[in-house]
């Protein structure tokens, strides 16, 4: 954590709101997994809740790190919640602020060394997570009297509609990178360090401006 310190508060934000959804994904996943004598029902909706604050909460490290956009920090922008929202009007004015998720591989002429890719599939995409926050309201909703006496709000306990988009998230942040406005940096993101801890570390980019070196990452 103290090395997160020589980065500017933007990048610090941005830690902390990985670090909430770390713990909110955590302890989600292990009432999924645990026994705890709650209803099925409250497990279901309690997913929800959970899968809706994580977005909102991505939603707004997405803002946050990119708050050198002028437009990010006008009152309106400031006072907004909706992931939705914030999402699509980040798109159009950086189409590169979205996480990309990476993953690593031994690199096999250099042993302890690790090559990192971006993931091609398996991981939630921005459109995914828009469609997921409009699901969530769906689901936590009570609805009106004539939803309900219409049963058009009567969903059926399916663990994996939680748990499968649980996962889809962990596979966009476990390892991803994020991409300022600012094209000289891009930032590798690790969830969790051999200490538990959100890891972020800083690459410049080539003075050609060719892609960032990240094909070699030594894994402490």
């Amino acid at each position: 954590m103290a090395d997160s310190q020589k980065y500017p508060p933007e990048l610090r934000a941005y830690l902390g709101f990985m670090r909430e959804i770390k713990h909110r994904h955590q302890q989600i996943s292990a009432v999924f997994n645990g026994d705890h004598g709650l209803t099925r029902q409250f497990v279901h909706d309690l997913g929800w809740l959970q899968l809706r604050l994580m977005c909102e909460t991505l939603a707004l490290a997405c803002l946050v790190v990119h708050e050198a956009i002028p437009v990010s920090r006008s009152p309106k922008m400031l006072r907004e919640y909706k992931a939705n929202v914030i999402l699509k009007k980040l798109e159009t004015l950086h189409p590169a602020y979205f996480p990309k998720p990476m993953l690593e591989r031994p690199d096999p002429d250099h042993p302890g060394i690790m090559q990192v890719h971006e993931k091609d599939t398996g991981f939630l995409t921005q459109k995914s997570l828009v469609k997921l926050y409009g699901e969530s309201g769906d689901h936590l909703h009570r609805g009106s009297l004539d939803d309900i006496a219409q049963r058009k709000r009567a969903f059926p306990f399916d663990s994996k509609t939680v748990t499968r988009p649980l996962g889809q998230l962990a596979e966009l942040l476990d390892l991803h990178t994020i991409q300022p406005v600012d094209p000289k940096w891009v930032y590798l993101v690790r969830m969790s360090n051999g200490k538990n801890q959100v890891e972020l570390k800083g690459y410049e980019r080539t003075p050609d401006g060719g892609s960032v070196d990240l094909v070699r990452v030594v894994r402490h």
